[in-house]
């Protein structure tokens, strides 16, 4: 996994910084943010080099890898593409036959529209277990995969329509 940097100068000299490490005054400061999870923080004193406390911050920010429910769907931030669990009722608000109907979502691009491909029902709000929900990813990881090996061998947009 590659950790995204930045350059900071502390004094005269300049560091590549991960992701969610923050200079102090006395060191580095590692802080993680999950939706649903406390905040993670740890400190790291400079003593004698910046450098090495740096390092130790980057090192024990690496030994916190994203979580995910399935090898296949990575969980962390991306810059579009996300899976969705979505909940489906009619336009009053009120459930599709009695029970509101979830389903799993691949979000589409802006500038796509939502094909058949992209959506795997779940189950309704009686039915939904966390073993259907796992199919349901796994189901889910194997038609990206498809998308994925069509978009290398045809492009994209006849990917999409695969």
């Amino acid at each position: 996994m590659t950790i995204r940097t930045r350059k900071l100068k502390v004094g005269d000299v300049v560091f590549d910084v991960p992701r969610c490490v923050y200079r102090r005054r006395d060191g580095w400061r590692v802080q993680v943010e999950r939706v649903g999870q406390k905040t993670i923080r740890k400190n790291f004193i400079d003593g004698a080099c910046a450098l090495s406390a740096l390092q130790r911050a980057a090192a024990w920010l690496q030994k916190l890898e994203v979580r995910s429910a399935f090898r296949e769907i990575p969980l962390h931030r991306q810059a579009h593409r996300r899976i969705t669990l979505a909940r489906r009722t009619d336009r009053d608000g009120k459930a599709y036959n009695r029970w509101p109907a979830y389903s799993l979502e691949f979000e589409p691009s802006k500038s796509e529209w939502m094909r058949g491909w992209m959506k795997i029902f779940a189950g309704s709000a009686v039915t939904l277990t966390q073993k259907r929900l796992d199919e349901a990813l796994a189901s889910m990881a194997g038609r990206i995969r498809a998308y994925r090996e069509n978009a290398a061998r045809s492009g994209a947009e006849k990917a999409l329509d695969a």
